[in-house]
């Protein structure tokens, strides 16, 4: 986590010096190889300290401070615009650097005792990625819950990648309030339902083991047809208000997607399964965002797109609740 986050703001403080486009290109390489280690050992790190109804909401306030993060990503856009681009990579990556060099200090891995009465941890054994992968590959629910990722990450990369764009064609927006409509609504939405979304899990997991894919399923069966709606109106405010609902309720199982792992995956491997279903989500996204420029170029509707993107949605509810649980949480499932 510290090497990942020293390296990517590192690489960010030097993109400021780039003088050419491939200098640039290879600067944003970096960043990405250097950015993508830290989002997998971090949910890890988080699933080892909370064992218990508490991991979906530890999950969803980590998962805030990305969105929180995003949201101020606006920062950059505003220094570039006062001072140079140059002078914005420069100061928007001092204060991580300086973050990374305190976390040298005081992040520490989880004790290998929990409180009494509390679950035991994972016996630490010496871990092989081909092991790993081959054990996760041959679990059934684990490749279950892929698929739903997949599915999900695929439609949600859709819906915000042209989101700006379809709201500057349906409602006549300019392209600078359309980006800002289409992100501020959209992830104060996020934020909201992460929150929520953990907290009702954490209670309902008191109940049952299978409490993160209930709520995830209820999300869905919410968000479906909020963006259904949100894409056919004509109003601005009234399609605005659907897809709050929707950001607030599909994120529902964004936040669970973790503690679904955790009860789907050897414990050995988790870290090395968040990093197996992230890559596979983000590539998959990001063909679906190519896909859609094409069939944008084909003259399909944004409209059309995102109802079938919504409609794609129902297959992660038929993988979720095919999902079995055999063991604990910190166990292996069938």
């Amino acid at each position: 986590i510290i090497g990942s986050l020293l390296g990517w703001s590192v690489t960010t403080f030097l993109t400021a010096y780039a003088r050419s486009f491939p200098e640039l290109l290879v600067a944003r390489v970096c960043l990405g190889l250097s950015e993508c280690c830290c989002v997998p050992a971090s949910m890890a790190l988080i699933t080892d300290f909370h064992r218990g109804p508490s991991r979906t909401l530890a999950m969803g306030v980590y998962q805030t401070g990305m969105m929180a993060g995003m949201m101020l990503g606006g920062i950059g856009g505003w220094l570039s615009e006062a001072f140079s681009w140059r002078v914005a990579f420069m100061l928007t990556s001092l204060p991580a650097i300086v973050y990374g060099l305190f976390l040298i200090f005081v992040l520490r891995d989880a004790p290998p005792e929990t409180a009494p009465g509390a679950p035991k941890p994972p016996q630490r054994s010496e871990v092989r990625f081909g092991d790993a992968l081959r054990t996760l590959l041959r679990t059934r629910s684990f490749l279950l819950e892929m698929g739903a990722v997949v599915v999900l990450g695929a439609a949600g990369w859709i819906i915000v990648g042209w989101l700006p764009v379809f709201i500057t064609e349906r409602f006549g927006l300019a392209q600078g309030e359309a980006g800002l409509s289409a992100t501020a609504y959209l992830n104060g939405a996020t934020a909201l339902g992460l929150l929520l979304g953990g907290w009702w899990t954490s209670r309902w997991s008191r109940r049952t083991e299978r409490g993160p894919i209930h709520v995830s399923v209820v999300g869905l069966v919410i968000a479906i047809p909020a963006m259904f709606l949100s894409a056919s109106t004509g109003s601005f405010p009234v399609s605005i208000g659907w897809l709050v609902l929707f950001g607030i309720t599909r994120t529902f199982c964004d936040v669970n997607l973790i503690p679904i792992l955790c009860l789907v995956s050897d414990a050995r491997y988790r870290g090395t399964a968040i990093g197996v279903i992230s890559t596979c989500t983000s590539f998959t996204g990001g063909v679906m965002i190519y896909v859609v420029g094409v069939l944008r170029d084909l003259h399909f509707s944004l409209g059309h797109i995102f109802a079938c993107a919504a409609a794609s949605m129902l297959i992660c509810i038929v993988l979720l609740l095919a999902i079995r649980v055999e063991q604990g949480a910190d166990g292996t499932a069938a």
